[in-house]
């Protein structure tokens, strides 16, 4: 059972009720690590609020500060159903589909971009597409594909984009992050930022930034340790089959909060 997070919980699960009533959102989930992020995460996607939503999680990695949009990469070959067995043909086609039908009018000027944002390698007109342009004019083609891909998903129903690990973002992520949350102004669209504090240069920068343009939509959630209470409930959940010896009990509770 979930234990000492009720609260927290029951505003996120508020979140979610408000996307269903068409009103999009911003949630900085913010912890140290082992706190109970992901299980929050994992509680609310099974809520009775989470049913009839798309849920899109992308994952930053620890050593990923040099892979350029790593974590929307992860996101995008997950909405495209990309599995590690497809081959790059594959993969090409699932995304492909996937736009089509999302962005049946855009999807040759979408897709090629979208592409690249994952990872793939492009052959021919769509290879040339993307290689006409440089720098920043490819980072914000790329920009306004993905903007343009996630605000027609939402045009089929409410939308939780979950970005976990935050604070191991790339930089080229946190700028693509900062083009897409005004989205949570006009769509059904809830982003869900999870991280730990004390990243100033990406969930730290992204943190700012909610706070000072989208305070009227924006939320945060701090996790603390467990107080003495709900931590024995916790081991007393662990350990049903016999009783902790109390200073077992003691020390579980100092080291692990």
């Amino acid at each position: 059972a979930l234990v000492g997070r009720e609260s927290e919980l029951a505003s996120l699960r508020a979140a979610l009720a408000r996307l269903h009533e068409g009103q999009g959102g911003i949630v900085n989930l913010i912890a140290e690590a082992g706190l109970g992020k992901s299980r929050l995460v994992k509680e609310l996607s099974a809520s009775p609020e989470g049913v009839g939503v798309t849920w899109l999680e992308g994952r930053s990695l620890s050593n990923g500060q040099q892979l350029s949009f790593h974590p929307f990469a992860d996101l995008g070959r997950a909405w495209a159903g990309i599995t590690d067995d497809d081959d790059e043909g594959v993969a090409r086609a699932k995304l492909e589909a996937g736009v089509r039908v999302l962005l049946p009018d855009q999807a040759e000027e979408v897709f090629p971009f979208l592409a690249t944002l994952v990872g793939l390698r492009l052959e021919g007109e769509a290879r040339e597409r993307v290689e006409q342009m440089q720098g920043d004019a490819r980072s914000r083609r790329l920009q306004r594909a993905t903007a343009d891909l996630l605000r027609a998903q939402s045009e089929r129903g409410p939308v939780v984009l979950v970005l976990d690990d935050l604070h191991w973002a790339d930089q080229s992520s946190i700028d693509l992050l900062e083009v897409l949350l005004p989205s949570a102004a006009d769509r059904t669209i809830l982003f869900l930022h999870v991280f730990r504090p004390g990243f100033a240069s990406t969930s730290g920068r992204v943190l700012e930034l909610v706070r000072a343009h989208h305070g009227e939509r924006q939320l945060d959630l701090a996790l603390h340790p467990l107080d003495a209470r709900a931590t024995r409930r916790l081991i007393a959940n662990l350990f049903r089959d016999g009783e902790v010896p109390h200073e077992t009990r003691r020390l579980i509770e100092e080291k692990a909060q």
